[in-house]
């Protein structure tokens, strides 16, 4: 399932690095909502894909899109289009073909069809959106460590295909950056 959403926003460029959290967070909490209490939950995997278990269910794109003067309600005001793609069936052929584990919906137990899925991850885009201009990046911390993916896993920063460092995941600061203990004490990765 793979569908955009435009947004307008009154966020200015300096708040966009964590829109993918942001985007993440909502997604998650909506798909949760389709699942039956006992399930194992749809997590988010910092920065922005959604997992269910070990395996990827969903990956998320934001992309900024510059208004027409005469669209714009601040200066600085941008357009904002989020995306996803959501595995709804062929998990165990993906994961045998790609040699990773991958998840669809179908493994989930989730009771939605994918019109409801849409409505669902749109309308908590909006609102988490809104909730960001309104009250900045502090809410989406709390709700993000309830569905933190990576908490308390050991997680190597490769750049170029070489190792930086590893440590274990722990959380996200207050401006989206995952936060991992090193054996030099807490490193950001931005």
């Amino acid at each position: 399932l793979l569908f955009s959403c435009p947004l307008n926003t009154r966020l200015r460029p300096a708040h966009l690095p964590p829109l993918s959290v942001v985007a993440g967070v909502a997604a998650c909490e909506a798909l949760n909502r389709f699942l039956p209490a006992a399930a194992q939950p749809v997590t988010v995997k910092w920065p922005n894909d959604l997992q269910w278990g070990s395996a990827k269910l969903a990956g998320i794109l934001p992309e900024t899109v510059s208004l027409p003067a005469g669209r714009r309600t601040t200066p600085h005001q941008i357009g904002l289009v989020l995306g996803i793609g959501l595995n709804l069936r062929g998990g165990a052929a993906l994961s045998t073909h790609l040699g990773r584990a991958v998840a669809d919906w179908s493994m989930t137990g989730g009771q939605a069809d994918p019109a409801d899925l849409v409505a669902a991850i749109a309308q908590a885009w909006r609102g988490a959106i809104d909730t960001y201009a309104a009250e900045g990046f502090a809410p989406f911390v709390t709700r993000f460590a309830r569905q933190d993916a990576l908490a308390g896993h050991t997680v190597r920063v490769l750049d170029g295909g070489n190792v930086l460092f590893e440590g274990m995941a722990s959380g996200i600061d207050a401006t989206g950056r995952l936060q991992v203990s090193t054996t030099e004490g807490l490193r950001a990765v931005t």
